[in-house]
């Protein structure tokens, strides 16, 4: 039976801050979109739009991210948005739901280090 190979850690300055830097969890929302939230055309006959497409598109962009299901990626929603201490509502997952149809969110690929257009 062969044993396994043992490899050490010799050069430990940069790999403990490599080691670091995989619990990190970097996240930012411009501010245009904090201000375009909610929806602000007119307002039409019958159900009316509260939030805006991209406040549709950032969730269904966090879902997408981590394979959440709808009511999972509202909780992850609200407690990233408490931690920002943002003063925002979270769509609901009934409204992602029924507008996931008409928003459609393509995550495409980007470099490393670099941040990723939505």
């Amino acid at each position: 039976m062969k044993t396994k190979t043992q490899y050490r850690v010799r050069n430990w300055p940069t790999e403990n801050p490599a080691l670091i830097e995989r619990g990190s969890f970097p996240l930012w929302v411009e501010e245009e979109a904090m201000k375009a939230w909610r929806y602000t055309s007119p307002t039409q006959r019958g159900a009316q739009d509260v939030y805006a497409d991209v406040a549709i598109k950032c969730v269904l962009t966090l879902r997408a991210v981590y394979h959440l299901a709808l009511r999972a990626t509202e909780g992850l929603a609200r407690s990233l948005f408490t931690l920002l201490q943002a003063a925002v509502p979270v769509p609901s997952y009934g409204t992602r739901s029924r507008r996931a149809a008409e928003v459609k969110v393509a995550l495409g690929r980007c470099r490393a280090r670099a941040p990723c257009p939505v």
